[in-house]
């Protein structure tokens, strides 16, 4: 699939600033062809800290709202950023504490969902 084209500009935005900001072990999950799905794609990323996390949830609303005009739908997790959803209705991004993040295991529940190969960008 090629996420690059004008009907996925929103998740290309959505990658190129969490590559940017150097978020760890990115996954893009494509989940559109699973029963009663209630998105899209899922994108899971780690932040180094706390801080870090908050900087990355914080660009990803700022730059789509600049760039896009899109808000997102919900948010959770921004009191203790340990595990930050941002929800855009048919993608789902998920910054976790590499902690966190191991403890939920919550790419095992996706494993065997196609997993799109993340490009770096320049």
């Amino acid at each position: 699939m090629k996420i690059y084209n004008k009907k996925y500009l929103l998740i290309k935005k959505i990658l190129k600033i969490i590559n940017k900001i150097n978020a760890k072990k990115i996954k893009l999950i494509d989940i559109r062809n699973t029963p009663n799905n209630l998105f899209n794609f899922l994108i899971i990323c780690n932040g180094k800290s706390t801080i870090h996390i908050k900087n990355i949830y914080n660009k990803i609303i700022i730059l789509i709202k600049k760039k896009l005009n899109i808000l997102p739908y919900n948010i959770e997790g921004v009191n203790n950023l340990e595990w930050v959803l941002i929800d855009y209705n048919h993608i789902i991004i998920n910054i976790f504490l590499k902690k966190i993040r191991k403890y939920y295991n919550i790419d095992s529940i996706w494993e065997n969902l196609p997993k799109i190969k993340i490009i770096k960008f320049k």
